[in-house]
């Protein structure tokens, strides 16, 4: 059964972060939204400078000015490509068929994170890794702590 949408617009993308408050107020998951960008061609969530869900449900994404698509003609290029990201850690888990995928390990990915002071998965709510090998990783926020890993 649908439910019709009564809240006020949301935002829950900034400068290429998740704003965990706000998806467990609109009670969104990560893949729900993750779905929605890439129905509006997003496949790096490193590129948003702004992402709402508006009152009736739908996303509304704002990319970061250095990313926002120009036309073929303005580059006078022949291929216009998209910027894809695959995620590798949601909520603290590892996905390792994607680092698979990716030609990563688990002990590579366990070094960047190390590089970056992030010890933990626990304290990871999202992480993905670009075709050119850029590794963006959202923390959950201090005073958001991570919940505990189930296994």
């Amino acid at each position: 059964m649908w439910k019709n949408i009564t809240f006020e617009p949301i935002v829950v993308i900034k400068d290429g972060a998740f704003l965990i408050e706000n998806l467990k107020r609109i009670r969104y998951s990560i893949d729900n939204i993750l779905y929605m960008l890439r129905q509006s061609n997003v496949f790096d969530i490193s590129v948003v400078k702004i992402a709402v869900i508006e009152s009736n449900g739908q996303l509304t994404v704002q990319k970061k000015a250095s990313k926002e698509f120009l036309t073929r003609d303005d580059l006078q290029i022949a291929n216009n490509q998209l910027d894809l990201a695959y995620p590798l850690i949601i909520e603290g888990k590892i996905y390792e068929e994607v680092l698979t995928y990716c030609n990563q390990t688990k002990e590579w990915l366990l070094s960047e994170l190390k590089t970056r002071d992030i010890e933990n998965l626990s304290d990871i709510f999202f992480a993905s890794l670009t075709d050119e090998g850029k590794l963006h990783v959202s923390l959950y926020s201090p005073i958001n702590p991570a919940p505990p890993l189930h296994h």
